[in-house]
């Protein structure tokens, strides 16, 4: 397991991107950070989402993509479309970050042409079928796409995002696919500074279409990259 050891927040932060690029969580290794306030943390892993992670799942899937999923599915939705048993969206698909017990941020992939293959699990409601318009105009076919990530705000900042970007890309890769997808509204500049660094670029877009519960504007970006080491 690595361990990152006394080192503090900025520092942490650096070290964190630098091994990022070497770092296969599919190995069993894990991550120590410290905190904003400079304490040194135990260990963060990366492991598979499991049943019990629904409960920490679903608001954090609605967090991440800013509302969407709470429109479409709801609650109740998105935990049926997550025990689907042979969907490529279903648990299967996440990947979790983990300190100790504490789950710290999630993200979830899969092959896009295999999913659009699929029959869809449940019929959305007419009254909200035109929010997937915007991203239904433009998809990266042939790549693996990155369909969520989010880091807990309280561990912000430390370079959590950054080391399950880098998964996401270590997946991506090892399913054979030459590129990474992603879709990412226009007003969200957080994730957009992160995808950047990354190497991502905007390939696409489309204006948003308005819901009360989507929490975004602007457009829907579609950005995307190699996944060959940088």
């Amino acid at each position: 397991m690595l361990q990152l050891g006394h080192l503090r927040s900025g520092s942490t932060t650096l070290f964190l991107r630098r091994i990022a690029r070497y770092y296969n969580p599919t190995q069993g290794g894990g991550l120590a950070m410290s905190e904003k306030t400079g304490e040194v943390l135990s260990p963060v892993c990366l492991r598979p989402a499991r049943r019990e992670d629904i409960s920490f799942l679903v608001p954090s899937i609605h967090e991440a993509t800013s509302g969407l999923t709470l429109a479409l599915f709801g609650d109740r939705g998105l935990e049926q479309r997550l025990l689907h048993p042979t969907s490529v969206t279903n648990l299967t698909s996440f990947t979790l970050a983990i300190r100790n017990t504490e789950r710290l941020g999630h993200f979830s992939g899969y092959d896009i042409d295999i999913a659009d293959a699929e029959k869809p699990g449940a019929a959305i409601p007419n009254e909200v079928e035109h929010l997937l318009q915007p991203f239904r105009q433009q998809r990266q076919r042939g790549s693996w796409y990155l369909a969520s990530l989010r880091v807990v705000e309280a561990f912000r900042g430390l370079g959590l995002g950054e080391v399950l970007l880098t998964s996401a890309l270590l997946k991506a890769r090892n399913a054979g696919q030459p590129t990474i997808s992603l879709h990412v509204f226009s007003s969200n500049e957080l994730a957009l500074r992160l995808y950047k660094r990354a190497g991502f670029t905007v390939v696409g877009s489309s204006p948003i279409a308005l819901h009360p519960d989507l929490k975004a504007s602007g457009d829907v970006l579609l950005m995307a990259r190699d996944v060959s080491p940088r």
